[in-house]
C-alpha cells in the first residue's frame, strides 16, 4: 500500500514538474519575443534618425547652397547615390523627369520611344493620357475614355498620382513599375536635360557610344549645356533648361542591426518664399 501511494506521489510530482517546466518554456520564448521586439523598435529608431539627420541636412544645403560631405560618391541632382554617414542618399531634380502635369505631356512620346515601347503602344498610351487629363469624353484616334476601362474612373482632369499611369500603362500590357521612378506629379514647366536619370540618358540620344561619353562626363562632374549640343546635337528649345530647378525627390535608405527604412519625399525649396520647403509627396518602406 506504501508502495503504491508513493508510486502516486511520484507520478503526481513528474506531472507537477512538467507543468512548471512548460510555463517556465512559455514565459522565456514570451520574453524573448518582447526581447527581439525591443531591438527591432530600438533599431527602427536608429535608422530613423539617422535619415532624419541626413534629410535636415540635404535641406539646409539646397535652402543655402552649404556644402554636404558624402562618405562615398558625389553630390549629384540625376539620382545617382551616394552615403551621408550611414544613409544611402538620391536626389533627382524633378524638373529632369516626365511631369504628368500640366496638361500635354512633355516628352512622354519620346521617353516611351527611347525605352523601345513599341510604336503602336507609343501612339495609345499618349492619346489614353491626353484622354485621361481633358474634360471631354471624345475618344482620339489611338486614346481610351471610360467605356474602355473596366471598374475605373477615368478622371477627366489632371492626375493626382503617378499611379493613375499605371492604369493606362497595364490596359496596353506594359509593366508601369519598371517606368515610375521616372514619372513625376509635381507641375513642371521647363525640362533640364542635364540631369535626366542614368536610365533616362537615351532620351537624349539613341547612340550608346555618345550616351556612354556622357555618363563619363557625369562621373567626372563636367557634363554642361555645351557638351549635350556638341556631342549628341541636342536642341534646346523654350522649355529646356539647363540649371537645376526647386523641386528635388529626396530618396534615404538606412539600416540598423539588420533593419532597413527607406524614406522617399518630393519637395520644393523656396529660401526667399513665405513657406520655404513644401513637401508634395512622401512614401516610407521598412
Amino acid at each position: 500500500m506504501a508502495f503504491k501511494q508513493s508510486g502516486i506521489a511520484l507520478i503526481q510530482s513528474l506531472i507537477f514538474s512538467a507543468v512548471i517546466s512548460v510555463m517556465l518554456i512559455y514565459f522565456s520564448s514570451k520574453a524573448s519575443v518582447y526581447t527581439q521586439n525591443a531591438e527591432k523598435s530600438i533599431a527602427r529608431t536608429e535608422a530613423l534618425l539617422s535619415t532624419e539627420t541626413a534629410l535636415a541636412d540635404i535641406q539646409f544645403h539646397l535652402l543655402t547652397g552649404s556644402e554636404l560631405k558624402p562618405n562615398s560618391g558625389f553630390v549629384n541632382y540625376f539620382g545617382r547615390h551616394f552615403r551621408l554617414e550611414n544613409v544611402e542618399v538620391e536626389i533627382q531634380d524633378l524638373h529632369s523627369l516626365i511631369a504628368l502635369t500640366p496638361f500635354g505631356v512633355y516628352k512622354l512620346r519620346e521617353y516611351l520611344e527611347s525605352q523601345n515601347v513599341a510604336p503602336d503602344t507609343v501612339n495609345s498610351i499618349v492619346d489614353s493620357v491626353d484622354d485621361w487629363q481633358d474634360a471631354d469624353d471624345l475618344k482620339r484616334i489611338h486614346g481610351a475614355e471610360q467605356g474602355d476601362y473596366t471598374d475605373i474612373d477615368v478622371r477627366n482632369g489632371t492626375m493626382s498620382d503617378v499611379t493613375e499611369l499605371a492604369f493606362i500603362f497595364r490596359k496596353y500590357g506594359v509593366d508601369f513599375d519598371k517606368f515610375q521612378r521616372d514619372f513625376t506629379i509635381y507641375p513642371v514647366h521647363h525640362f533640364n536635360p542635364l540631369n535626366v536619370p542614368d536610365n533616362m540618358l537615351r532620351l537624349i540620344s539613341s547612340d550608346e557610344q555618345r550616351v556612354s561619353i556622357l555618363s563619363k562626363l557625369r562621373e567626372t562632374q563636367s557634363l554642361t549645356e555645351a557638351d549635350l549640343v556638341r556631342i549628341v546635337g541636342y536642341q534646346f528649345n523654350e522649355r529646356d533648361v539647363s540649371s537645376h530647378g526647386n523641386a528635388f525627390r529626396i530618396t534615404l535608405r538606412s539600416r540598423s542591426d539588420g533593419l532597413g527604412i527607406s524614406q522617399t519625399y518630393e519637395f520644393k525649396f523656396s529660401p526667399y518664399g513665405r513657406e520655404p520647403v513644401v513637401l508634395w509627396n512622401y512614401n516610407r518602406g521598412y
